[in-house]
């Protein structure tokens, strides 16, 4: 838990959809599902960046470790639409990721905003001898292993 310290000294200077990504990560939170975001956006909500924009207009990565959540399904799938409450998921760029299971573009739609975002599966266990459960509890811990 080392790294758990900066999290409670960030006071955001900007507020834009930060209600957003926090109402997110708190849904996959109380799933059970471990997830973090990577990208520039933290260091615009933080005041450092004037912007948090990556190549792709997105507003950052949203991975997700491989777990036996039925959630999955939907991004194995690349289904079109599917709802993960409150949040509503449009698949931005079928043709372009079909080759890559793990890989995809979601418009993510809460209340009256839509956020695009990079969606990554992690296979966590592949790193490990033995099996590993990766819950929300080890949100931390996966937020460093991806950095």
């Amino acid at each position: 838990m080392r790294h758990a310290v900066w999290l409670q000294q960030l006071t955001p200077a900007r507020l834009e959809h930060l209600i957003f990504v926090h109402r997110l990560l708190q849904t996959f939170c109380e799933l059970d599902i471990c997830c973090t975001t990577t990208g520039t956006y933290a260091a615009h909500i933080a005041g450092v960046l004037a912007s948090f924009y990556n190549i792709a207009p997105c507003i950052g990565g949203l991975h997700i470790a491989r777990s036996s959540s039925s959630i999955l399904e939907n991004y194995y799938r690349k289904d079109e639409t599917f709802v993960i409450e409150p949040f509503q998921f449009r698949i931005a760029e079928r043709q372009e990721y079909h080759a890559f299971p793990d890989f995809s573009t979601y418009e993510i739609t809460f209340e009256d905003v839509t956020l695009a975002f990079t969606v990554t599966i992690i296979d966590v266990e592949t790193f490990y001898v033995e099996p590993v459960y990766c819950g929300s509890k080890s949100n931390i811990n996966f937020s460093e292993f991806i950095w």
